[in-house]
């Protein structure tokens, strides 16, 4: 679908519907949460899109909604990990991915489209990066208010282009590693989450050299900070994301098996709650709802 251009909106989600879905064979090496086995999974995980848009529907989220048109992109859902907008730096950027088939998920119709929405928006491209990797706000998790990125470094998550991204947007940048099963976590966004107020972070995964800077960062935000266990992380947990209506109330929106995995008093200070089901995604896919949402938002600092 074409971008409405009349839809000068500053607090926008951008969604690909997961067409030719199927877990990432190439991905498994590096993404422990995908599961190998599947049968037939393309219109369970449409019919789990659908329902997420229409929950952004009935809530006056602002969206909008394109098509994977490409039958050899199966992670196209997960657009966040090749594009982020910042329109506050007025600032694209799209990244080098980490593996070939997901290289293919850019789409020229969709730079241009957001380049119609802001055109004086510098276009950065970093995909000449062959041999590094960075993918997004799956690689990058943003804190605007302060204006930090934390990153956990892993193949997916070049230090070196993470260094360069917090000097081109002009952000405090805090790298740290962390150990997974035995590697380091993919993304940090499935460990990692941050709103105004609150951020949610699973703290037991990431290297004991490295807590400190971290724990320091944290203490620094004046948000409140949400504890996830490793288990918690499994359910996505820690891939969830703040979002807001046509009246900029915010909600922080997640699936329903993350839902289930916070607990009372966790869940209090997360604010208004939206959730969907989104076990196919999340099951053979290896992202949550977080990588299904790409943020194209103005922030009012």
């Amino acid at each position: 679908m074409s971008l409405n251009i009349s839809l000068y909106i500053y607090k926008m989600l951008l969604l690909i519907r997961p067409f030719y879905f199927t877990a990432n064979i190439q991905a498994i090496t590096t993404n422990l949460f995908i599961s190998k086995n599947q049968t037939s999974i393309q219109q369970d995980a449409l019919n789990e899109h659908n329902s997420l848009i229409e929950l952004l529907k009935n809530n006056n989220i602002p969206h909008i909604v394109y098509d994977n048109i490409n039958p050899v992109t199966p992670d196209a859902v997960f657009a966040n990990n090749w594009i982020s907008v910042h329109p506050n730096e007025n600032i694209m950027i799209i990244y080098p991915m980490h593996l070939e088939n997901r290289r293919k998920e850019i789409r020229e119709d969709i730079i241009n489209d957001v380049l119609k929405m802001f055109p004086n928006m510098k276009l950065v491209d970093l995909t000449n990066s062959k041999q590094q990797s960075l993918e997004g706000t799956g690689s990058m998790v943003f804190d605007h208010e302060n204006k930090i990125i934390y990153a956990a470094i892993s193949q997916r998550t070049s230090e070196l282009l993470v260094k360069n991204v917090a000097n081109i947007l002009n952000y405090k940048l805090i790298t740290f590693y962390t150990r997974y099963k035995s590697q380091p976590i993919y993304h940090t966004n499935v460990m990692m989450a941050i709103g105004k107020s609150w951020i949610v972070i699973c703290l037991e995964i990431i290297d004991p050299d490295h807590l400190k800077e971290v724990n320091e960062s944290l203490k620094d935000s004046n948000k409140k900070i949400i504890p996830i266990y490793a288990s918690q992380m499994e359910a996505f947990c820690g891939n969830i994301l703040e979002i807001f209506d046509k009246n900029d109330n915010p909600y922080t929106i997640m699936s329903t098996k993350s839902y289930n995995h916070f607990n009372p008093l966790q869940k209090s200070h997360l604010g208004n709650i939206l959730h969907v089901d989104l076990d196919t995604i999340e099951h053979y896919g290896g992202g949550g709802i977080r990588c299904c949402l790409t943020e194209i938002i103005k922030n009012d600092l």
